[in-house]
């Protein structure tokens, strides 16, 4: 993949904090950027928040029965969709 460079004047105070945002999720600075600018190219929008979504209480309620089956062994993993489509026609 080629690259190109771009150079950014930023108050230090927000590269810290974006880096440590870019990191929560297992992510370099530059690939938050790189996605962030890519979906300003392929949706035509920028949007700002100020704060994350809320989670319902049913979603919440999902996400921890998800957790105890997972935390249980009750969960399936698939290396490739053939795999799964074959996992579904059995059930």
């Amino acid at each position: 993949m080629k690259s190109a460079i771009i150079t950014l004047k930023i108050d230090p105070k927000t590269k810290v904090e974006a880096k440590k945002f870019a990191s929560s999720f297992g992510l370099s600075l530059s690939s938050l950027v790189n996605g962030l600018l890519l979906n300003v190219v392929n949706t035509g929008e920028v949007k700002f928040t100020q704060k994350p979504e809320v989670l319902n209480d049913h979603t919440v309620a999902d996400l921890e029965e998800s957790e105890r089956d997972y935390k249980a062994g009750k969960f399936c993993s698939f290396s490739n969709v053939d795999d799964f489509i074959a996992h579904l026609n059995r059930t």
